[in-house]
């Protein structure tokens, strides 16, 4: 899983988890994952983006990469007067 923000810069510290697993993307933005091939949903989430859920298929003997982009949310303003 390659996790980076909306202009292509790597993300570092995401959570990444599927199903009995979790991590942590590190400084190019990835996380490595050794699972059985088959259908996984993938929560990925980090302070101040907004968290996705994404389906990521595996298949018996490959390597699989998905890349996903994290949307920064809007920094809190304080209340006008």
């Amino acid at each position: 899983m390659v996790v980076t923000d909306q202009d292509g810069n790597p993300l570092k510290g995401v959570a990444v988890s599927v199903p009995g697993y979790r991590s942590f993307t590190g400084l190019a933005g990835t996380a490595r994952f050794g699972l059985l091939p088959g259908r996984y949903a993938v929560h990925i989430s980090k302070t101040g983006y907004r968290g996705r859920r994404v389906n990521a298929g595996v298949r018996p003997g490959e390597t699989t990469t998905s890349r996903v982009v994290l949307q920064k949310l809007p920094a809190n303003r304080p209340p006008q007067k």
